[in-house]
């Protein structure tokens, strides 16, 4: 016939897509015999007009039958599933096992994953807040740094248009005392910030007034959290909170919890106002030094940071590059996206420890190989399994089943599994959650209605787990001829032999590796606890002192202290030695000007070596016979030694500290320590100085006593008494 003689297209589809199979072909011979008939006798039109009602007609019957025996295989499925889950106990619970275990590790993995990913992306604004952060380079080498000048975020903002608003965070110290009447508790999160910090970010205030609530020096914000732990039902607002003995700060807000998901988590927000901040009235001097505030900006819509930054560096050198080059340096700003930081910046003095990108993506894979083990697990014991089902797909194919059929049947029996293991491994990440949660430092819950992420991801794990562990099994089980299968002549093939070989081989290669990375995982921990960092840390206590006055007197604590029969030794510093040691720019006296190395300074007291067990290799110590070491000497590391090139002869020798752009402060060479670490172990030992005392510093903040291994929680209760 001629093709435009033939039946409609889209009706004799309809008919056979809605068509049972087995009466397709003899429904769809039926009326085209009819049509063509009807062609001849009547015209195309008439026939065409016909073939288009019986198929409108027969619609709803069709769908009718397809959905009452879609139902009827559907549930046939279900009993053929069931039956063989419970015929082969062993097999079926082995594959359910590791399966769960599989999908338990990944639901953990993805729940991890996910809040890595989601830090700062609660703020409204979040895709055009920036942090500022500056780096310096000298001969020697980078310095990544966090802290900014005061008066850069107010400059930007005044002197381009795209800068909405700056908020300036600044840190002192790590704690200060809280007092509020009787209640006093040492916190290590106080910060302070500018009047604009609710134009920029969505800390949710649910007690005071955004626009003013940080507008008036010697105010605070706090946390629902603080406001409950100080005045429990009272209403905070007004009332004042004395920190650090002598200073009274007037609550004027209260924010919800800061969820963990931040990478800014303060408990107390102080008015940037109360830090009196003075300018120098020298650009250049403001815009280098005190470098030490959190600088954030909010730019307009649509602008390309990464062009405005080019643009804010040429405004940053025209203020501060000649000066930089005259001493052999050079600087640069860069733009940080808020919702990057804590993944991808990893700067010196950081507000919050944050996270790695690469650790994620790692995690993410290992959730994927896992999940994939599993899998290939199921398929591997589906086709070693698959002679035993093999007469029931003969006898299933002999009595009119089509492969197709099987086919969906194996890929269902796949999918019933794998959802029963989305709820033994949603039941197991429940049980284990508050476990995980401690090894991971979060506060991860399971939570499928409020987290829709992890129910797509649920609701994924089912589909690539039904159709990845069940798709060669139903290939290979729908395949079987249905004589063979019958004869019992039924023969594995080499192919799919090899095949299995691959998927087997696959299987341990990836167990060992994961056991392996466990292994190299367990050495790294155990490198970080038994490391030798230099100095000793056994039997040391430490407390900090609260105020100036404390400070003053430290001299009179320590001969208190060292009274006591079980204290071995006491000294005072501005911090430990694993702790937060400052950067500074120094020159070594009789090099060339441009000759500057940046130098990380601790500054401790004369007992600081005996207590802490640091070797000092060359020269000695601090000492109270010599009047000058506590204005005008410094001892210095190995490191520090080697780079100045100074190993045969160091003593003696100066270094400058620049303590302004046109000053500087001279210090002698008394002595050598032997390296330690002073920083995490991912960082090598970099150079550092110790002094007895610096300009920038009023005096130590940290008492360490060394104590004897004997009668410790006496001399404990000692130390808690004398210091209450």
């Amino acid at each position: 016939m001629n093709k435009n003689t033939s039946p409609p297209r889209i009706a004799e589809w309809i008919i056979r897509r809605f068509s049972l199979h087995y009466h397709r072909l003899p429904a769809l011979g039926d009326l085209e015999e009819y049509y063509y008939e009807i062609c001849r006798e009547s015209g195309i039109k008439k026939a065409r007009r016909w073939y288009w009602r019986q198929a409108l007609r027969s619609f709803p019957k069709l769908i009718n039958n397809l959905l009452y025996w879609s139902i009827v295989m559907f549930k046939n499925y279900l009993k053929i599933t069931y039956r063989n889950l419970i015929n082969h106990k062993l097999y079926s619970s082995l594959n359910i096992a590791g399966l769960t275990v599989g999908t338990t590790c990944c639901i953990f993995i993805l729940l991890y994953v996910q809040d890595e990913m989601s830090y700062d992306k609660f703020h409204t604004k979040s895709d055009n807040i920036y942090r500022i952060v500056p780096t310096f380079i000298t001969q020697e080498r980078t310095l990544f740094v966090t802290g900014n000048s005061p008066v850069f975020g107010p400059m930007a903002k005044e002197e381009f248009p795209e800068v909405i608003n700056q908020v300036r965070f600044s840190r002192y110290g790590t704690r200060r005392v809280v007092k509020y009447e009787n209640t006093t508790f040492s916190e290590d999160k106080f910060i302070w910030a500018d009047s604009t910090l609710f134009n920029v970010f969505s800390f949710d205030l649910i007690n005071g007034d955004p626009e003013t609530a940080l507008g008036a020096p010697n105010t605070v914000i706090i946390t629902e959290e603080i406001a409950e732990k100080y005045f429990g039902n009272e209403n905070p607002i007004g009332k004042s909170l004395t920190v650090h003995f002598d200073t009274q700060y007037r609550v004027t807000g209260v924010i919800k919890n800061i969820p963990s998901n931040s990478h800014i988590r303060p408990d107390f927000i102080g008015s940037f106002s109360s830090l009196e901040l003075q300018s120098s009235g020298n650009v250049v001097n403001d815009l280098l030094s005190n470098m030490n505030y959190y600088t954030y900006i909010l730019l307009r819509d649509g602008t390309d940071y990464k062009e405005f930054e080019l643009r804010l560096n040429t405004f940053f050198n025209n203020h501060v590059g000649k000066v930089l080059e005259g001493i052999g340096a050079k600087a640069s700003q860069e733009l940080q996206p808020l919702t990057s930081i804590y993944l991808t910046s990893n700067r010196e003095d950081e507000l919050e420890s944050n996270g790695d990108v690469n650790t994620v993506y790692l995690f993410a894979g290992i959730g994927f190989l896992i999940l994939l083990l599993g899998c290939l697990n199921y398929v591997n014991m589906a086709t070693a399994n698959s002679m035993n089902r093999a007469k029931e797909v003969g006898l299933r194919k002999a009595v009119g089943a089509h492969k197709t059929q099987l086919f969906k049947q194996f890929i269902g029996e796949s999918t019933v599994i794998s959802i029963i293991t989305i709820i033994l491994a949603t039941f197991l990440a429940f049980l284990f959650m508050p476990f995980f949660n401690t090894i991971s430092g979060k506060e991860l819950n399971i939570d499928i209605f409020s987290n829709p992420i992890l129910a797509a991801g649920l609701a994924g794990i089912i589909a690539v787990v039904g159709i990845l562990s069940g798709i060669y099994p139903a290939v290979v089980l729908s395949g079987f001829r249905p004589v063979e299968t019958l004869r019992g002549t039924l023969s594995g093939g080499s192919k799919k032999s090899a095949f299995r070989v691959v998927l087997v081989s696959f299987q341990f290669t990836a167990s060992i590796v994961l056991i392996i990375g466990t292994l190299v995982i367990k050495n790294q921990l155990d490198y970080l606890q038994n490391k030798k960092l230099g100095y000793d840390k056994e039997q040391i206590i430490t407390f900090r002192m609260r105020n100036q006055a404390t400070r003053q007197k430290f001299e009179t604590i320590k001969n208190e202290l060292l009274t006591h029969p079980n204290i071995i030794s006491a000294t005072a510093s501005s911090s430990l030695p694993l702790g937060n040691n400052q950067s500074g720019a120094h020159h070594p006296v009789g090099e060339p000007e441009d000759n500057i190395i940046l130098l990380y300074g601790q500054t401790v007291d004369n007992d600081y070596f005996d207590t802490f067990g640091i070797e000092i290799v060359k020269g000695r110590g601090f000492s109270k016979d010599h009047p000058t070491d506590f204005t005008d000497a410094a001892l210095i590391n190995e490191t520090t030694m080697k780079e100045l090139g100074w190993e045969s002869d160091p003593l003696g020798r100066q270094i400058e500290m620049y303590t302004g752009i046109d000053s500087r402060k001279t210090f002698t060479i008394i002595g050598v320590v032997r390296d330690y670490h002073f920083e995490s172990l991912q960082n090598e030992i970099r150079p550092l100085m110790l002094y007895n005392s610096t300009p920038f510093r009023s005096g130590y903040s940290i008492i360490s006593v060394k104590v004897k291994p004997d009668n410790i929680q006496d001399t404990v209760e000692y130390l808690k008494t004398k210091w209450a």
